[in-house]
């Protein structure tokens, strides 16, 4: 019973390829706002911290 309700949630191909648009034009948004930001306060080293996870991801698939 559940492995049929869990075969019908699964993405399509079309799903995947949205959520990965979508997902790319945020990160391009807060690169666009970024610049600024850190000149205000210098919170461009924590983010670059947090974002190789993002970027291995990308290049992986």
């Amino acid at each position: 019973m559940t492995h049929r309700t869990h075969k019908a949630v699964t993405p399509t191909q079309a799903d995947l390829d949205q959520t990965r648009r979508q997902f790319l034009m945020a990160v391009e948004q807060i690169r666009a706002h970024q610049p600024a930001a850190a000149q205000r306060d210098g919170s461009t080293r924590r983010f670059r911290a947090a974002s190789p996870a993002p970027n291995h991801r990308r290049t992986q698939s």
